[in-house]
């Protein structure tokens, strides 16, 4: 059996033991409360005046996979009725208070940089009213260069790195490589989930004696 000398030696050296690990727990807790107030940055708040605003939507979107195809007849030239439904309610437009939950918020609508803009209509649409200068079909091929300048901006923006597969064919008298881009899932954020939340957070009704 253990006599009480060694006993004695156990108890301290747990004891010892303890005290160590209790103040290494505290040092351990203090240099992490000590770099997040250094390394991570303060939630900003915004006074919401002028352009003291966020420039995204509060909401975090789930990473999807989206799976390239032809989609053909779908989304022809002709087709405005299916173009129209990739829009989302209301053309994504939002109320300032839905960028924010604090209640002392203005009630102005916003609308997020990062919707698509509403396409020209064969029969419709701005540039088609005749509102340019150069007349109808000068106003119309403004509108579609508006937006196609401004759709490539945003594919730049996202910068997708996924491989397609690819492969060679003989093509002007020499090998060339070639690829469809149809096949590849891509990784993209949720687009059904903004869809959704734009839906729950439609904009301000706007009256003319707002806007004299």
């Amino acid at each position: 059996m253990m006599d009480k000398r060694t006993a004695a030696s156990w108890r301290a050296a747990f004891y010892v033991v303890l005290v160590f690990t209790i103040l290494n727990a505290a040092f351990v807790f203090r240099t992490v409360s000590t770099f997040e107030r250094i390394l991570l940055p303060t939630k900003t708040v915004y006074s919401y005046v002028g352009d003291d605003h966020p420039t995204e939507l509060p909401i975090r979107l789930p990473r999807v996979g989206l799976l390239l195809v032809p989609g053909e007849p779908y989304f022809s030239l002709y087709a405005d009725d299916e173009w129209g439904t990739i829009f989302p309610p209301n053309d994504g437009f939002v109320p300032r208070r839905a960028c924010a939950p604090q209640p002392h918020v203005p009630p102005l609508n916003r609308a997020p940089a990062a919707l698509p803009r509403r396409l020209p209509r064969r029969g419709g649409g701005e540039g088609a009213k005749g509102d340019h200068p150069e007349g109808r079909r000068a106003g119309f091929a403004h509108h579609v260069e508006h937006c196609l300048r401004f759709m490539r901006q945003t594919v730049l923006c996202q910068a997708d790195t996924t491989l397609d597969d690819a492969g060679v064919e003989w093509k002007n008298g020499r090998w060339e490589y070639y690829s469809t881009g149809y096949g590849a899932v891509h990784r993209c954020r949720d687009w059904t989930a903004l869809r959704r939340y734009l839906a729950e957070h439609p904009p301000l009704p706007l009256n003319d004696d707002d806007y004299p």
